[in-house]
């Protein structure tokens, strides 16, 4: 019953004395190693104040845990679940490329802590790069990887966390979101899409609007595609990519394509919305006219 420690044979005579300095409770983890005869002497000295992580180290080694898994650098929590995970036969390779070899693992441990707890519960970890998911993005971004979405289109992304919880409501209606991660969209036009979602193909209004596009203006379009009307109109952009009318004069001429008086002359970006209206209201007003019987003599 014992354990080598640089070179030297330590056992329950002399353990005490060899790590002298040492707090009580991570001496009884060396105790219980040398009784187990359980080769710990590689963490010790990393785990000097940590009783717990050296426990863990001493269970792993106890259970057999290969030694790729083990790191003198994780958490005793890490290592307790690489346990729990391997004891539950599920497959735990996906988190050796974020620790391998004895140097620090690659993510801070409380990434690797919530990157394990996904794995636990039937997640899979391997198609994202937490090592380009920022810190605060962690603990959503294993959310979504639960429900089986594509977490990793936010790797090297500097995201809000309110962001990413509103594109996973757009994940959930099966949207691709993947044109809404640029910062150019605002949360208010993605939510204004996101519930035009049931009524206009989503890749159908992106070919018509872009980010410049208000949500009074996305609106305007919207209505216009879903009642059938020249959304080519609404949706004009000028050689910069601007909407050619603001959302006062794609209403009006909406309104004038509902009554079927549109004309060239009303789509005058330099007309005000109020002298559209006049014009369609004039139209509307000869085509009465025109329509209606003549008085007889």
């Amino acid at each position: 019953m014992s354990i080598i420690y640089k070179g030297q044979v330590v056992n329950t005579n002399n353990y005490l004395t060899v790590f002298s300095g040492y707090s009580l409770d991570v001496l009884d983890e060396i105790r219980l190693a040398i009784l187990d005869d359980t080769p710990i002497a590689p963490y010790i000295s990393s785990c000097k104040e940590d009783s717990y992580r050296l426990g863990q180290l001493r269970l792993a080694i106890k259970e057999y845990v290969p030694r790729k898994f083990l790191n003198p650098y994780m958490s005793g929590a890490c290592i307790f679940k690489i346990r729990k995970g391997l004891r539950e036969g599920l497959d735990m390779s996906p988190v050796l490329k974020y620790v391998r070899g004895g140097a620090k693992p690659s993510v801070p441990c409380h990434t690797l802590e919530r990157m394990l707890d996904v794995i636990l519960a039937g997640g899979d970890i391997s198609k994202t790069d937490f090592t380009a998911i920022a810190n605060n993005l962690v603990g959503v971004v294993c959310e979504g990887l639960l429900k089986n979405y594509p977490m990793w289109l936010f790797e090297n992304e500097t995201l809000s966390e309110q962001r990413v919880r509103l594109l996973m409501r757009g994940m959930a209606l099966n949207i691709d979101v993947s044109p809404f991660v640029s910062s150019e969209w605002s949360d208010a036009q993605i939510r204004c899409i996101f519930l035009n979602a049931k009524l206009v193909d989503i890749n159908f209004l992106l070919s018509i609007i872009n980010s410049r596009f208000s949500t009074e203006c996305i609106e305007c379009v919207v209505f216009a595609i879903t009642n059938n009307l020249d959304y080519t109109v609404t949706g004009a952009k000028d050689s910069d990519g601007n909407p050619v009318f603001n959302e006062f004069q794609m209403d009006a001429l909406n309104t004038a394509m509902q009554n079927g008086v549109l004309t060239e002359e009303m789509c005058n970006p330099q007309l005000s919305d109020i002298e559209i209206q006049d014009k369609y209201l004039a139209e509307i007003s000869n085509k009465k006219v025109l329509g209606g019987v003549l008085p007889k003599d």
